[in-house]
């Protein structure tokens, strides 16, 4: 498979370069000279030697010299005028094997055959990738013309450094001798790439929470970039294939992820009088003015008292990386299982990061004890330590089983918020947060599906606790809910848009909640559910029930 080398990234822009093409005189049948009219049985094939300098960088790379390479199905598109007709005609090269591949990737033999007399010492022309030729050629033109090009290839993209293999247009034109294939003529890139970065207000990169991204380029083309799963783009630069323009304005359009923020989030920055030649790379960088709710910071432990501490005890058997940072961010060093990190001034702080897949080992879960701490961040930074913004997929059960338990004098932070931006898999939050009797908040969750016994007792004792996490799941399942709010004394307020198997996941999940709050007390639920009352296992008495809308 053809793969695109990392370090693009450092490509210089100045990077220049040509595909050289040299026709062998390797030809199984000796082509007529000069236009002769098609016969039924007439087929040559000629076998030409494409070579590469290794100078042009903006495709597929050699992923140790950076040069680029040949591989092993790589196609070449021919376009010439066909004699009997008139009309030009694409013939795709036979794809190449490995023993057609010399010179370290750099030379191929490519063998064209022709059902269609050529007009002798006409125009043709080279595409490569094939895929970038037209379905269908232009009729009453010449090999040069752009109707051979399939432009609208470009269109949509998915923004990944490999698709650019698919897409990173090379063309020669040349003419033939007699009905002899050109030889020693330059294959030329054709587009500039883009290496698109998006970071948030604190000056972080958070492609992975974009949706999708436009680009307008003033009376030009349009670019519709979009990830592969239709939800986020993957870690690192976004890649965009481009003609080149010359002082041109280019409006982005940029989409955040709604289903990760539960809002709608749409920026529309322009980068003008824009100058992108071809076969060079534009590193762009915008800076959007968005608040992703603390989802690209680690898990973070901030003191409120002087002479606060965190101490992390892992699991048994949990054997991945788990590191941490005491300057905000700015070194990472590996953490040891047990140690205690003293925070001794107000405001300081320690950032958690890890690879784990789960922190729970059976019969044993991992464990903080903190004190006199703020919590905020993503927690899913302990699942991966580098993307964690959006919507990471847990696997394994009892992924955060216990993990902040009975830590009675932690707080919700006053402004930061505490996410956890994955998938729910069984049991995964069960007890997580349970004894922790200063949380005020709970953390944002967003999941439209919930699994087995995932929350259980999630918040169980937490009697600060005022306020429910969104809970958009339609259709529960067993025990998913079960003792989620337990004896949360003082919460007010729950959101829950339930409407089929509520009696088998929700068992005593609001059991005395509520019963030391004052004011209203609100049950925000599915306007298609009707609920039991006067149940801890449905709604408690005393409750307002209201359509959530």
């Amino acid at each position: 498979m053809k793969q695109m080398k990392n370090f693009l990234t450092m490509l210089a822009l100045t990077m220049v370069g040509a595909l050289m093409i040299s026709c062998s005189s390797s030809d199984e049948t000796t082509a007529p000279v000069g236009p002769q009219p098609k016969s039924d049985n007439y087929s040559v094939t000629q076998t030409v030697t494409i070579s590469l300098d290794g100078e042009a960088a903006t495709r597929s790379l050699d992923p140790t010299t950076g040069a680029k390479t040949f591989v092993e199905g790589d196609q070449v598109a021919l376009i010439y005028k066909s004699s009997s007709t008139n009309q030009l005609v694409k013939v795709v090269s036979a794809a190449l094997t490995n023993t057609e591949i010399t010179d370290g990737g750099k030379e191929a033999n490519y063998s064209f055959t022709l059902t269609d007399t050529p007009v002798s010492d006409s125009k043709v022309r080279y595409i490569y990738p094939a895929a970038m030729a037209a379905a269908s050629m232009p009729a009453d033109a010449d090999a040069d013309n752009d109707g051979t090009v399939n432009y609208d290839a470009l269109n949509s993209q998915n923004g990944t450094a490999a698709s650019l293999n698919n897409i990173d247009l090379a063309i020669c034109d040349a003419t033939l001798n007699g009905t002899t294939l050109p030889d020693n003529k330059p294959l030329k890139n054709q587009l500039a790439i883009i290496e698109l970065n998006i970071l948030n207000k604190e000056g972080v990169i958070f492609n992975y929470h974009i949706h999708k991204i436009s680009l307008n380029v003033a009376g030009g083309r349009s670019y519709n970039i979009v990830p592969t799963d239709g939800k986020a783009f993957p870690n690192g630069s976004i890649y965009v294939g481009m003609l080149p323009i010359s002082n041109k304005n280019v409006e982005f359009a940029i989409s955040i992820n709604t289903t990760a923020y539960n809002q709608q989030n749409n920026y529309a920055p322009s980068a003008t009088n824009k100058t992108l030649e071809r076969n060079k790379i534009y590193p762009i960088n915008f800076t959007l003015n968005f608040d992703d709710g603390n989802a690209c910071t680690p898990l973070t432990f901030e003191a409120y008292e002087a002479g606060a501490s965190v101490t992390f005890t892992l699991a048994e058997d949990v054997t991945g990386s788990v590191i941490y940072s005491t300057d905000s961010g700015a070194t990472w060093s590996d953490y040891t299982s047990g140690t205690e990190i003293s925070l001794a001034n107000v405001g300081d702080r320690v950032m958690f990061r890890g690879n784990n897949a789960s922190y729970y080992k059976d019969p044993n879960y991992s464990h903080f004890v903190t004190s006199k701490c703020y919590i905020y961040g993503n927690v899913i930074s302990l699942i991966n330590s580098t993307i964690y913004g959006w919507g990471r997929v847990l696997s394994g059960n009892h992924n955060f089983d216990h993990l902040f338990y009975n830590n009675q004098d932690m707080k919700s932070h006053p402004t930061n918020s505490l996410r956890l931006s994955a998938t729910f898999t069984p049991y995964c939050y069960e007890a997580m947060f349970s004894g922790c009797s200063s949380i005020t908040t709970p953390p944002y969750m967003y999941n439209s599906e919930v699994n087995t016994g995932c929350f259980k007792e999630m918040f169980k004792g937490c009697t600060s606790l005022t306020s429910s996490p969104y809970l958009p799941a339609t259709s529960l399942n067993t025990d998913c809910y079960k003792e989620m709010f337990y004896g949360c004394y003082n919460l007010s307020t729950v959101i829950c848009l339930a409407k089929t198997n509520i009696s088998y996941g929700c068992t005593d999940w609001l059991f005395d909640a509520g019963r030391d709050a004052t004011g209203e007390k609100t049950f925000y639920k599915n306007s298609a559910t009707t609920w039991g009352t006067s149940s801890p296992s449905t709604i408690p008495a005393g409750w307002t029930v209201a359509n959530y809308e």
